[in-house]
């Protein structure tokens, strides 16, 4: 007739006849349902601070003391040669001057902070600096006649 049974008893029908394969077949081996990816049964992400807190390792052993970086491996005869940043080009470099672009909004200092950044910009401009030259013990413009 085509007609499909559904109730109680074809249930338990089918569940019958479904263990009773598994049972009397060594091969068959029953399809396991894919779950379909659902983000509603994934766990919220945890944010406990103790998730995120350093876990350094213990104090004194070789992990936390790590020889190797140093060049100071017992048996090791080699020195690492770290190199070392240089400053004196940085120095010699000529000073940029910023470009703040397009202000759009200014503020307004208080008068007791307006006057101290006057006088540390405004007040004295600076001048480039020039080497002294050296003393002159002779009295400039002291001449003697004979």
């Amino acid at each position: 007739m085509g007609i499909v049974p559904f109730g109680f008893h074809s249930k338990t029908n089918y569940d019958a006849n479904e263990s009773l394969i598994q049972i009397r077949s060594d091969n068959f081996i029953k399809k396991i349902e894919e779950k379909e990816e659902d983000i509603w049964t994934r766990p919220p992400p945890d944010f406990r601070p103790q998730k995120f807190a350093p876990q350094p390792p213990k104090r004194n052993s070789r992990e936390a003391q790590r020889p190797w970086l140093y060049g100071t491996i017992p048996g090791q005869r080699e020195s690492i040669k770290r190199e070392r940043t240089k400053v004196v080009p940085h120095l010699l470099k000529p000073k940029v001057t910023e470009d703040k672009g397009l202000v759009t909004m200014f503020h307004v200092d208080r008068p007791f902070t307006a006057k101290k950044r006057f006088v540390r910009e405004g007040m004295n401009e600076k001048d480039p600096f020039e080497n002294p030259l050296p003393h002159d013990y002779r009295g400039v413009g002291v001449y003697f006649e004979y």
